[in-house]
């Protein structure tokens, strides 16, 4: 019987642990869920530290209705986006929707903390959050 209970606790981890990104807070189970920061295979485009490196801001938050503002922008190419999370935790990835050359990026914000990313290439950026199906826009580059 002790068998069949330790089956069911350790079967409900890997479901507990895929949560944990959908919460509001800050936890250590958050930090074991996110994309590695300091990862050599990193496809962050460069310029990608928390400083931010152009006026053009994305502020990220998670209220009644997921929120993404503006939910669309345009920038010159090799111009900057400075995403910031204005409330909750955020997975930020570009990994599909690019233009051909365009970089995949990704990377994780958690609340109260910003990235800034330069953009290269020109075209049509897609970006979304793996937490939050409604988080997500578009990066026009000219």
């Amino acid at each position: 019987m002790g068998k069949l209970k330790r089956r069911t606790v350790l079967g409900s981890v890997p479901l507990m642990v895929g949560l944990a990104g959908c919460s509001n807070e800050n936890s250590a189970e958050e930090d074991d869920t996110t994309t590695e920061r300091n990862s050599s295979t990193d496809t962050r485009p460069t310029t990608a530290d928390s400083t931010p490196v152009s006026e053009n801001t994305i502020r990220m938050g998670v209220d009644d209705e997921n929120h993404v503002a503006p939910d669309s922008i345009t920038i010159q190419s090799g111009a900057g986006v400075h995403f910031q999370a204005v409330s909750g935790n955020h997975e930020i990835y570009c990994t599909h929707d690019r233009p051909d050359g365009g970089k995949a990026w990704s990377f994780s914000l958690e609340e109260g903390e910003s990235r800034g990313i330069v953009i290269e290439v020109t075209g049509r950026y897609e970006y979304h959050c793996a937490f939050h199906d409604r988080n997500g826009g578009t990066i026009l580059v000219e």
